[in-house]
């Protein structure tokens, strides 16, 4: 090696790559620490990167370790000792390549080139950080798979999320040498680069926090951390670093005029990608997106929760945060949801029961939280998502105190289009009737008077078709509202919400359609019962059983698929068993008003 000479830089070059093609490592390692190598930085290293990074792919890492390693060390080599400015021009150029081993073995590099640049490290670091967030952008997103409790850490071995965690595992270490650029006060760098350099990392760290970090599965407990919370409390360290104020974002949201479109738009935003602008601009807003992350990470994760100042209020907090939770809630992907459930749930949790004004009602966040709510808890296709929103429902009433409660359930009755919402409903209300019927003497007693029970209960009572309404679409809201009405009739024996000079038109409106619905449904469901035995009996005489039966039978205006005879029949004898459970409590309320008559 020592004898070889080269006559130009060409030359080294084809040298260089003769060896690596042939994987003659220990040569090409020799050849790099020469000083004739020197040359060869000095006037082609744009030349040398490509030539040397190229071998930067999954299949080499694989099968050619040593390979890798030298070519790791031999841009090591280059990057502490070319020029830094056109080093990081090639190195940057090859880190966009969109190859994630690339990108994860060129960040080192790049990092060690930024440090030695004399002039224009602000706007160099910012274009180094676009590239990274370029790059995160175009990774897949993970399937929505609706995993349910252990089940989402499978997550863990998806080839597109193992891929975010990679690379967000080597950008955390990539920053920490800017960030302490910025907040030593013996750096080299004046005060207007120091406020750039951490403007441009403060506005990176909120992207990271956006896509496609909020599309991973972050939830950690006592007997499991994954590696994402390592990451998330390496991302927030950086934050708190460099703003000291986690919360002051909260301050910027405009709570009052959040609505759908802007909620549509946010989300479509994060789906696409339309925000990834290729540079920083100084009047840049933080995604909510981000910011929703931030601080489910904060509350729910408790990740550097003891850095979190102490002088917001709980309501302030709950406003802002919900109003984040809103947006997330929007979200058609499982594990968002999830994450804006988490967020409203932890903020509610620093909130004592019975302690909110009912005023805070009249912001119009508040509508769009229980629409969240709602949609979560009746369309989700994640059970743990449907059985947390409803039980986020019954913990936001209990926030206020009646009164407040009573103005909360009209919002709720008023915004609920399913059954199964208004029936939960109705049985949070009968619960607060029965805490006012528990107290003898209460403020809350002329608030509650015969005409503002009568008010919600007509709307939990309103059957819109009369004896024609589906009874096994409608059977919760109705089993409750017998309940409620039931539970009236028993409980309030001072008559003090007025309900027994109301029952009269209660049954007209509700008791006595409900009767008549009952015969009705079960008349139609008997034929349909009649017909399908007669399909099987004639299948049977055939010596063939149908694949499927030719009875259609109708629940919610929709007209069941092809089945076989027996899953109809399973259906039809389900419905016929809700109508039983109906009648059963209709008939107890009619004997409490027959006695109390007779």
């Amino acid at each position: 090696m020592e004898s070889k000479k080269f006559n130009s830089s060409s030359e080294m070059l084809a040298f260089l790559e003769e060896c690596l093609s042939q994987s003659n490592t220990e040569t090409a390692l020799t050849f790099c620490r020469d000083e004739c190598f020197k040359e060869c930085l000095e006037t082609c290293s744009w030349d040398l990167i490509p030539l040397v990074t190229k071998y930067f792919s999954d299949d080499v890492l694989r099968n050619k370790r040593d390979l890798f390693n030298c070519c790791e060390e031999i841009v090591d080599m280059i990057a502490q000792k070319s020029p830094p400015e056109e080093m990081l021009l090639v190195l940057i150029d090859e880190a966009e390549k969109l190859v994630d081993v690339k990108l994860i073995t060129l960040l080192k590099p790049i990092q060690k080139t930024l440090l030695r640049l004399k002039s224009r490290l602000d706007v160099s670091v910012e274009w180094c950080f676009n590239s990274i967030y370029r790059h995160l952008l175009l990774l897949p997103i993970p399937e929505d798979r609706n995993l349910e409790g252990d089940e989402r850490k499978l997550l863990d071995s998806d080839p597109s999320v193992r891929r975010v965690r990679n690379i967000y595992s080597v950008v955390m270490p990539f920053y920490e040498p800017f960030v302490d650029l910025v907040v030593d006060k013996d750096s080299k760098l004046n005060e207007k680069q120091k406020l750039s350099i951490r403007t441009a990392i403060l506005r990176s760290c909120f992207r990271l926090l956006g896509k496609p970090l909020i599309y991973m599965d972050l939830e950690s407990s006592e007997e499991y951390q994954s590696q994402f919370y390592i990451i998330c409390e390496k991302l927030l360290a950086h934050i708190i670093n460099l703003s000291k104020n986690l919360l002051c974002h909260l301050e910027e949201l405009d709570t009052d005029n959040l609505n759908n479109e802007d909620v549509a738009e946010i989300l479509e935003q994060l789906r696409l990608s339309v925000k990834s602008s290729d540079s920083f601009s100084t009047d840049e807003q933080v995604s909510p997106i981000s910011l929703g992350l931030l601080y489910y990470l904060v509350f729910s994760e408790k990740i550097k929760l003891d850095f979190i100042p102490m002088v917001y209020s709980p309501l302030f907090l709950l406003e802002k945060c919900v109003y984040l939770s809103s947006i997330l809630l929007k979200s058609s992907i499982s594990l968002i949801q999830r994450k804006g459930l988490l967020l409203s749930n932890s903020v509610l949790d620093r909130i004592y029961d019975a302690s909110a004004p009912r005023y805070i009602l009249e912001s119009n966040i508040y509508s769009h939280f229980i629409e969240g709510l709602f949609l979560t808890a009746v369309y989700c296709n994640d059970k743990d998502n449907r059985t947390l929103a409803v039980s986020t429902i019954g913990k936001f009433l209990n926030k206020f105190g009646p009164r407040g409660q009573y103005v909360l359930l009209v919002k709720m009755v008023d915004n609920a289009n399913h059954a199964g919402l208004v029936g939960y409903l109705a049985t949070l209300y009968k619960t607060l009737l029965n805490r006012i019927l528990s107290k003898k003497e209460s403020d809350d007693e002329n608030f509650f008077n015969s005409r503002n029970v009568k008010y919600l209960l007509d709307k939990f009572c309103d059957l819109p078709h009369k004896a024609a309404t589906d009874l096994v679409e409608s059977s919760d809201q109705i089993i409750s509202s017998l309940n409620l009405i039931r539970f009236l009739l028993l409980r309030d024996t001072e008559n003090r919400f007025g309900i027994w000079g109301y029952i009269n038109k209660l049954n007209d409106n509700f008791l006595v359609p409900v009767r008549d619905g009952i015969n009705l449904s079960r008349a139609h469901y008997e034929v349909k019962l009649d017909d399908l035995n007669k399909e099987i009996v004639q299948g049977r005489s055939n010596k063939s059983k149908p694949a499927e039966s030719v009875v259609s039978i109708t629940i919610g205006n929709e007209v069941l698929p092809n089945m076989p005879p027996a899953g109809k029949l399973a259906v039809i004898q389900s419905a016929i068993n809700t109508f039983d459970l109906i009648e059963s409590v209709l008939s107890r309320v009619n004997e409490i008003i027959n006695h109390h008559q007779s």
